[in-house]
């Protein structure tokens, strides 16, 4: 969806940083931008809690290690979500995760 037909609350989480969806941005040398070498996971947030969450970060796990990208903390990315989810007025909301290399 175009920023502009996003919600003006909507948020973005980038390396720990929160900000506004719309002043988010991507290097233009990202090798996730250049190259599509990255992975993504989407769920749902219902009453402000992610849903099946445990089977997203598990597929997100299973992803990373397809494509050999090591390191990231599924920990540390779960407490960014919920950092970002409380940050902001989400009842219901789309969390949409992207790691790049």
């Amino acid at each position: 969806m175009p920023v502009s037909q996003t919600s003006p609350a909507a948020l973005a989480n980038i390396n720990g940083v929160l900000m506004p969806l719309a002043e988010a941005t991507v290097p233009a040398l990202d090798r996730g931008f250049l190259f599509g070498d990255a992975v993504y996971e989407v769920l749902r947030v219902y009453q402000g809690k992610p849903w099946l969450l445990k089977e997203h970060l598990n597929r997100l796990a299973y992803s990373l290690n397809a494509v050999r990208i090591q390191g990231v903390g599924l920990e540390r990315l779960q407490e960014r979500m919920r950092a970002t989810i409380t940050a902001g007025p989400f009842g219901e909301a789309t969390v949409y995760i992207q790691i790049t290399r």
